[in-house]
């Protein structure tokens, strides 16, 4: 009876083994399918995320490289020359080109006299279009108010000269009555040059129209 039990659990044991070995050797072959459709699940999920924006140093490389002007957009600006050929380097306003015709205008006064003539012949000493006289009123008074001016101007540089020098222990300093003595001589003798036609500027500046510019 115990050989039979024996023999039995011999058999028993055998065939228990006979119908595992399927399991047995079934799970090894499964085991590289299910890797193989985790593989893909995976690559398919990060086909789907959105890619990370580049680092910022190459973003700014691009930037620079797409905002780099062409040679066409960094050159100069055209410069434009006047009737003469002469490249005009700053634009000149108008208030500077009258002061400028009216300077070289008053050359000619002696001549002409506080007339637009004057004017005209100091515009084309200037390489200018007598043309440039019409920048101005016919009766000369601009011409004459620039002359004013002018003589205040120099008169108050030869004074502050005088004091600084006075300042400086170089002149010595004068009473007050003849310090007003030599301005006054000073100033006439800017007159010196154009005498002839002063009564007629005196006139000229005496007209309604003219007083306020005067004063």
């Amino acid at each position: 009876m115990a050989a039979v039990s024996s023999a039995f659990g011999r058999a028993g044991w055998r065939l228990l083994q006979l119908r595992c070995l399927p399991v047995s050797r079934c799970q090894p072959a499964l085991a590289p399918r299910a890797f193989h459709a985790s593989a893909l699940q995976l690559r398919a999920s990060d086909e789907q995320k959105p890619r990370p924006p580049p680092p910022f140093s190459q973003q700014h490389s691009e930037t620079q490289g797409a905002e780099e002007p062409s040679p066409e957009s960094s050159r100069p600006p055209p410069r434009y020359t006047d009737q003469g050929g002469d490249e005009e380097e700053d634009h000149e306003s108008e208030e500077q080109l009258q002061h400028r015709i009216l300077t070289a205008a008053l050359e000619f006064v002696p001549a002409r006299g506080w007339t637009a003539e004057a004017i005209a012949e100091g515009a084309q000493s200037l390489g200018l279009s007598s043309a440039a006289a019409s920048m101005f009123g016919s009766d000369g008074s601009e011409l004459i108010l620039h002359f004013v001016t002018q003589c205040n101007a120099r008169l108050t540089q030869v004074l502050e000269e005088e004091q600084k020098l006075v300042q400086l222990s170089q002149a010595e300093k004068r009473k007050t009555d003849q310090f007003l003595r030599d301005a006054v001589e000073t100033r006439l003798r800017m007159l010196i040059p154009y005498i002839e036609h002063w009564p007629r500027a005196l006139s000229i500046l005496m007209l309604p129209h003219n007083i306020p510019a005067r004063v």
